[in-house]
C-alpha cells in the first residue's frame, strides 16, 4: 500500500541521488545578480538546491556526517 509519506520518502531519496551525482564544483565567491530561470536562488546557490517533481530541496551535510534533504524555503525578502 502507498502513502502520501512514500511519495515524499522517495523524493527525498532521489533529490539526495541527483546531488550526488553532480559534478563538485569549486567554492567561490558568488557574483551573481540572482535567480535565473525560473529558479528561487541564483546558480551559485542552487548547487545545494535540488528539483524533484516540482518540489525543491535543500541538501545539507556530508558525505562523513550523512547527507539529508529538506523542503527549501525561501528566505524572506528583506
Amino acid at each position: 500500500m502507498s502513502t502520501m509519506m512514500d511519495g515524499e520518502d522517495y523524493r527525498i531519496r532521489e533529490a539526495i541521488r541527483i546531488f550526488q551525482e553532480r559534478p563538485k564544483r569549486p567554492f567561490s565567491a558568488c557574483a551573481c545578480l540572482g535567480p535565473a530561470n525560473g529558479e528561487p536562488e541564483c546558480f551559485c546557490r542552487m548547487a545545494s538546491i535540488v528539483k524533484v517533481e516540482g518540489i525543491y530541496y535543500q541538501i545539507s551535510g556530508d558525505e562523513l556526517s550523512g547527507i539529508t534533504a529538506r523542503h527549501y524555503q525561501n528566505p524572506p525578502q528583506q
